[in-house]
């Protein structure tokens, strides 16, 4: 494997969740692997809240479509922020090299908010990843990545006109992909599963870093939210294992009200 991620675990009651360990010191790497715990403790916690046996709802937002991971995200943002947050943040849209503005030029960045005296500006994708073997398809992950960083790429120029006095503003691409397959679960797929973890997600990164072999594109963190057996063997011919995040942190931006 060429994934440079080293793992360590978090576990508190029933959440179990592998991520991978901060690398460098700079302060923005701090802040944003500081932020990005949080996110996946909070993410789990409050994905728990929606396995409810006394009311018969089971209706776990990672099991839909990625907007539905807005429902357990944006509130774990304005926990982890101290409700410092806002969705759907315009941002001019400009090509990198052109300065061409692209479109209407008003795209919407999927939140803004503050953390640790930084400001983040996020875009965020949801997506199913089979498990099962290691072959991912690539639409899924590796081209919805790209479409990821780039979009970040693009809302670079709008930074430097921010006037909050912040620390300076990390871009931050966020991709959840939810592992399941379509078989009938069992306790040693499941186990399979969570031991070969720090697997997958290097292998995500691998798969990324081949494509397009470019430091630009290199995933910048790893995390596994390993979801507890009663969720992952919730239905009979579907097995729930857990939601890996990938996520892409870009050197923070001295914009221009920067302290």
């Amino acid at each position: 494997s060429m994934s440079p991620f080293e793992y360590n675990t978090y576990t508190e009651d029933d959440i179990k969740i592998r991520y991978s360990v901060r690398t460098s010191d700079e302060d923005y790497m701090r802040a944003a692997h500081r932020f990005l715990q949080k996110l996946m403790k909070e993410f789990a916690r409050l994905s728990m809240k929606c396995y409810r046996p006394e009311y018969e709802a089971y209706n776990m937002p990672f099991y839909y479509s990625e907007r539905r991971l807005d429902s357990v995200v944006l509130p774990a943002l304005s926990n982890i922020c101290d409700g410092m947050v806002l969705t759907e943040m315009p941002v001019e849209r400009k090509e990198r090299k052109t300065g061409e503005v692209i479109g209407s030029g008003h795209g919407r960045a999927d939140y803004w908010c503050i953390f640790d005296g930084y400001t983040f500006v996020i875009e965020m994708k949801g997506s199913h990843a089979r498990v099962g073997n290691y072959i991912i398809r690539k639409n899924s992950v590796v081209k919805r990545w790209k479409s990821l960083v780039d979009q970040l790429e693009s809302e670079k120029d709008e930074c430097y006109e921010s006037q909050e006095t912040t620390k300076g503003i990390i871009r931050l691409g966020l991709h959840f992909l939810t592992n399941v397959d379509y078989e009938q679960p069992t306790e040693e797929k499941i186990t399979a599963y969570r031991r070969t973890i720090n697997d997958r997600m290097n292998d995500m990164y691998d798969r990324i870093h081949k494509e397009y072999n470019s430091p630009k594109y290199d995933p910048s963190y790893a995390a596994a939210w390993m979801v507890p057996d009663e969720i992952a063997q919730l239905f009979d011919d579907e097995t729930d294992y857990g939601v890996i995040l990938l996520a892409k942190i870009f050197r923070d931006i001295k914009h221009k009200n920067h302290v």
